[in-house]
């Protein structure tokens, strides 16, 4: 088996940052497989976002680790599977996630950023079958959250233990889009604030070494092309990362 997928599902406008998605992630880690699975016209509300906790994409990897489509991976250290599989020897689970403890209802919630090996896919095989026939005849999917308490259930109705909260920010192992979309309505110095919180000097510095490669703007320019939206969160995110460049 190899080492470790990368997996996310994603429909509607968020399949506009696929291609980014996949192009970040095979710069910045060419020993990681990754899958993004494309689900047309779903008909349940957030399907996608429910389904790719759900979905056990592959028997082939020793780890599978579940992401958002809206994060663009940068390689840092420790890299992802160091993170994580340092993580889950602290803890002796089979998983790497963590509970949300500050937004509403978070102990209920795992985050959707959810690194798991295949005995935690055995593990919760019966559990999460139940919830895909749930999914599927339309019992779920109803809320932007069911996702993340989906996740906690299955863990919980497994009889697997919780993991302590810990730091969400840094488990984005990359740039989260969802921050520009966010404060998109607040002011500018607002919206720094929360970048700043999230995005570090180096990580700045990694996003605008990518420009220099001429692959990697073509595939901006297409999804910038085919999205407005995102032309104006990736020009936002650029210029925030030169002001961060200057300030270093």
């Amino acid at each position: 088996m190899k080492d470790l997928l990368v997996f996310t599902a994603a429909s509607g406008h968020y399949l506009d940052y696929l291609p980014l998605w996949r192009w970040c992630l095979q710069k910045s880690y060419p020993e990681y497989d990754c899958f993004g699975l494309i689900i047309q016209s779903p008909s349940v509300k957030f399907y996608a976002a429910i389904y790719r906790l759900i979905h056990h994409p592959s028997a082939d990897f020793d780890y599978i680790y579940t992401t958002d489509v809206d994060i663009m991976h940068l390689r840092q250290k420790p890299t992802i599977m160091e993170y994580h599989k340092a993580l889950m020897v602290s803890t002796g689970l089979c998983y790497s996630n963590s509970p949300r403890t500050s937004e509403h209802r978070g102990k209920e919630r795992l985050t959707g950023l959810h690194f798991a090996s295949q005995k935690w896919y055995m593990k919760t095989q019966g559990i999460r079958d139940a919830y895909l026939h749930m999914l599927d005849s339309g019992e779920i999917g109803n809320s932007r959250f069911d996702d993340e308490f989906t996740l906690m259930k299955i863990c919980k109705e497994s009889k697997l233990e919780i993991p302590p909260h810990e730091g969400l920010v840094k488990r984005h192992m990359g740039i989260h889009m969802g921050t520009l979309r966010a404060y998109k309505t607040h002011t500018k110095q607002k919206m720094n604030q929360q970048l700043r919180m999230r995005i570090t000097p180096a990580q700045a510095k990694q996003w605008l070494s990518f420009y220099q490669d001429s692959e990697f703007r073509l595939v901006l320019e297409a999804t910038c092309n085919m999205n407005r939206e995102l032309k104006i969160e990736f020009e936002r995110l650029y210029s925030f990362c030169r002001r961060i460049e200057n300030e270093y």
